[in-house]
Formats: structure tokens, C-alpha cells, sequence
């Protein structure tokens, strides 16, 4: 990164993107982004949660993949593929972001540990206030980008309150009408499915995929979540850790789904003045976005495939399997729970 400038290419599509354009998909976007998140919150049982943050080994483990792992492994893919200054600082952003918003769902439909995934969400991002400029500023002095980025912080903040607020609200509710809220993260997972075809449809009609397409980002940017997915959840199942199952899933989707808009925010500030940079780096928040898309989908239909295999397989008839079955579903521990105190 000697230049942010060197391997920055002049795309002339980009002259007529208004990269602040939209404001009103943007507001529909927050508010079904609110609705989503009230759905997870309406998942976690504040028991849970209350005991991850009072024994946060899994917490810790997740955060420390977080924070170290992801911008390790980003920086190791940029030296490997050798990718242009501007392109690699994209990749570097990508890598320090904190989690994202869908990690949220993509645990709960993979039966993990909802409250784990709510409280390293909620933590990445308020730490993200100071390990994105802590992390770039390393970035910078290891490659001597002569480039100041402009950290986005209220975009940061922005995005902590999003996930904060409504969260908050869904675990109030919950704690208020256990039986209502049972409903609401299976309305919430189906929005945010929903959600996810909307925005591959949006990049395909405004951002146009064939140019995100190309170049030579596609590989090493696609890799990054799935390296830290897969190595998340190899560390999360050291033994001597002792992590349930359950809790090294959400530790793995935390760490591979990041919150790609956090860069692309970045660069905004920094380079939004400077069409040939940011259209060379612009690509790799992009790519990584529709990378985890996919990598999310493919998880959820392998899981529900597999699931279902097992389910007929095995066979369940009495009410102790079907207790059992439940107790190895996080998402339907609370149900159970319920039962046994009416009882």
C-alpha cells in the first residue's frame, strides 16, 4: 500500500451512481432492519444471556476471533493474492468490521446460541469504535499508505443502535409475554430471507454484477468468510474450552459475518471524491456481501437437509424423544422451559 492510488483503475459506469442516492429504500431498509432485529431479541432468554456475560468463555473465544482472527486472516489473503493498495485497504476494512446484522438469524436457524450471537453482535460493535481506526492505523504503518481514512463513526454508532435498541425491546418482550414472543423470530427469520433476495436483486440492478465480477477479488475476497467460519469454529472446539454445541456455531457465524456497509462507509468518507479509487475498491464490499449471502444459504439448506435426515432416521415417537429433539434445538430450549414451570 506504498500509494492508495497505484492499481486504481478509472471505471466510467460509477460516473453515474450516486452513491448517496436512495435515501427512502435506505429508511425501509432500517425499519425492516428493526423488525428483524426485534424478532432475534424476541428469541434469547435473558437467563441465557445474563449467563453468557457472567461465565463469557464462549463470549471471550468469539470476541478474540473476532477482533484478531478475521483482520489476520484478511491481512494474510491480501499478501497471498497481492492485491492492489486500494483493493487491499477494502479488504482490510472488511476484515476489522464487526459482526453483522444477519449473523443474528443465520444462528438462529441454525439452531445456535441466540443469546451468545446477540452479546458478541452487541459487544463487536461497540468495540469496533476502537478497533477499526486501531487496526487500520497498524494496517497503515506495516504498508506506509500515505492515505488518511476517514473512520466513519457515526455510521458505527448507527449501527450499534440498530442492533441494540430493538434487541433490547425483543428480550423486554419476551421477558413480558413469553407466549407471544415464541411467534415473532420465525416471522423475523422469514423477513430477513426475504430481505437477503431483495439485496442480491438491488446489486444486480443498480450496482450491476458482472462488473463487481471482475478483476482478480473474487477469490481471495469470497475466501475470507469462509476461513473464518471454519476457523472460528475449530478454535471454538478445543476441548479443554469446553463449548457446547450450540455456542461454537454462533461463534462461527459471528466471526465469518461481517458488516461489509461499515467499510463501505469508510470508503465513502475517505475516497467518494475520487471515483478511480473508490470504484477500484468499492468491488470487494460487494463481493464479500453476496459471498456470505451465499455461504449463509448454503449453510441453512445444508443444516435443514441434514436435520431432516436425521429426524427420519432416527424416528420420533415418545414424548422423551421429543423432549430430547428439543433440548438440542437452542432456539426451542425456552418452550420446554415453560412447559416444566406451568407444570
Amino acid at each position: 500500500m506504498d500509494n492508495i492510488t497505484n492499481g486504481a483503475t478509472n471505471n466510467s459506469m460509477f460516473d453515474d451512481v450516486d452513491i448517496n442516492s436512495m435515501p427512502y429504500f435506505k429508511v425501509a431498509m432500517t425499519v425492516i432492519l428493526f423488525a428483524i432485529m426485534f424478532g432475534m431479541g424476541c428469541a434469547v432468554d435473558y437467563l441465557k444471556l445474563k449467563e453468557n456475560l457472567r461465565r463469557p468463555v464462549g463470549l471471550i473465544v468469539g470476541l478474540l476471533c473476532q477482533i484478531i482472527l478475521m483482520p489476520v486472516a484478511a491481512y494474510v489473503i491480501i499478501k497471498i493474492f497481492a492485491l492492489t493498495p486500494a483493493q487491499a485497504m477494502a479488504l482490510a476494512l472488511i476484515g476489522v468490521s464487526p459482526g453483522g446484522h444477519n449473523s443474528n438469524v443465520i444462528t438462529y436457524l441454525l439452531n445456535g446460541d441466540i443469546s451468545l450471537s446477540v452479546a458478541m453482535t452487541t459487544c463487536s460493535n461497540i468495540l469496533a469504535l476502537a478497533t477499526v481506526p486501531t487496526w487500520m492505523l497498524i494496517y497503515a504503518t506495516i504498508e506506509n499508505m500515505d492515505e488518511d481514512l476517514i473512520i466513519d463513526y457515526g455510521s458505527l454508532a448507527i449501527t450499534l443502535l440498530t442492533i441494540a435498541i430493538p434487541i433490547g425491546a425483543g428480550v423486554y418482550f419476551r421477558y413480558k409475554f413469553p407466549k407471544r414472543a415464541d411467534v415473532v423470530p420465525k416471522i423475523a427469520a422469514g423477513i430477513a430471507l426475504v430481505l437477503l433476495i431483495i439485496v442480491i436483486a438491488v446489486m444486480i440492478v443498480v450496482v450491476k454484477i458482472p462488473f463487481v465480477f471482475s478483476g482478480n477479488t473474487i477469490l481471495p475476497t469470497a475466501l475470507l468468510p469462509v476461513i473464518g467460519v471454519a476457523m472460528a469454529y475449530a478454535i471454538s472446539w478445543i476441548p479443554v474450552l469446553n463449548i457446547p454445541q450450540g455456542s461454537r456455531t454462533a461463534i462461527a457465524i459471528e466471526t465469518g459475518i461481517q458488516n461489509p456497509g461499515v467499510a463501505n462507509s469508510v470508503l465513502i468518507l475517505s475516497f467518494g471524491h475520487k471515483l478511480e479509487i473508490y470504484s477500484n475498491a468499492v468491488t470487494l464490499p460487494l463481493i464479500y456481501n453476496i459471498a456470505q449471502t451465499v455461504m449463509m444459504f448454503l449453510l441453512i439448506v445444508g443444516y435443514r437437509v441434514w436435520l431432516c435426515a436425521k429426524k427420519d432416521r432416527r424416528g420420533i415417537s415418545s414424548p422423551e424423544e421429543k423432549n430430547d429433539s428439543i433440548k438440542d434445538d437452542p432456539a426451542k430450549t425456552d418452550l420446554l422451559d415453560d412447559k416444566n414451570l406451568n407444570a
